[in-house]
């Protein structure tokens, strides 16, 4: 008889122990869930104090809502959306996970805004919560370059120079990113072939630089420079442009052109080549001492 009193006193040690070793609920409710019935109680409130969601719209974008959830016997959940019953005429059956407790909404669209609400519940009763949702569309803008780049440069005859642009905003359109070198120095000239460039560029994505200058002017003022890319693959930095071994012939200005379906963004830069100091020009076999 002691020797089963002395297992009992030491089953409640234990569980005594391990409930104060967690962040769990009480020991008193714990047992009392053991003992009888229970309805079913949210069992990590701390992480639903979160009721409002905005999401901008977008691939890889997701949503989840919890309701961690416990009881006696264990409780069913349910969800809804905008008080209905989540089916194929108000959800994306493709891209809703449910995961246990937890609901998952991916790649989110505009129209998945709305209210989500959870029902948990057991023959003891039922407890709910509810999210609300709003997927915010992205407004798509020309691309935006940061200011100060490229800069201008100046480099002595068989110097490498590379100019570099940023595209700060890219919003949910990859820019096309084209290097092009100008061949007239007439602001007037070029001004126009931009302002040209400018209302032609969303009406012909299928027009590569070359193709674009080909169709569009009779005397282009710039020409197209070509990405450097490695045999076979795509370029390797779209807004690094690397001159090498330049000449008096590469000294001009450069643009940086990013465009998308909206429109295009530019920003240019002078490159200026010197001679060495000296006058002495080892860094071409065709140069000799002046």
């Amino acid at each position: 008889m002691r020797h089963n009193k002395s297992k009992a006193t030491l089953l409640v040690i234990v569980m005594l122990a391990i409930s104060s070793s967690c962040d769990s609920l009480p020991l008193e409710r714990t047992i009392r869930d053991s003992l009888k019935g229970s309805k079913p109680y949210f069992t990590s409130p701390q992480k639903m104090s979160r009721r409002f969601i905005a999401e901008p719209a977008g691939k890889g974008v997701t949503a989840r809502f919890h309701c961690h959830a416990d009881g006696n016997p264990t409780p069913r959940i349910n969800w809804l959306k905008n008080h209905q019953e989540m089916d194929a005429s108000n959800i994306r059956i493709d891209k809703v996970r449910i995961k246990k407790w937890s609901l998952i909404l991916e790649d989110l669209l505009p129209s998945d805004s709305g209210l989500y609400t959870c029902i948990v519940g057991n023959q003891y009763g039922s407890i709910n919560a509810t999210y609300e949702l709003e997927v915010i569309a992205r407004v798509i803008k020309i691309p935006r370059l940061q200011s100060g780049l490229p800069k201008n440069q100046t480099a002595y005859i068989g110097d490498s120079v590379t100019f570099r642009c940023q595209v700060q905003s890219r919003d949910s359109l990859a820019p096309h990113i084209q290097w092009l070198k100008h061949t007239s120095t007439s602001n007037n000239d070029v001004g126009d072939a931009f302002s040209l460039l400018q209302r032609e560029w969303p009406k012909h994505p299928e027009w590569n630089c070359v193709a674009m200058t080909r169709n569009l002017f009779e005397k282009s003022p710039f020409i197209c420079i070509a990405p450097e890319t490695d045999i076979g693959q795509p370029p390797i930095d779209p807004e690094k442009l690397r001159l090498t071994n330049v000449t008096f012939e590469d000294a001009a200005e450069y643009t940086c052109l990013a465009g998308n379906a909206i429109g295009i963004a530019r920003r240019s830069a002078w490159l200026t080549v010197k001679r060495p100091p000296g006058n002495i020009l080892f860094t071409h076999p065709n140069f000799m001492k002046l």
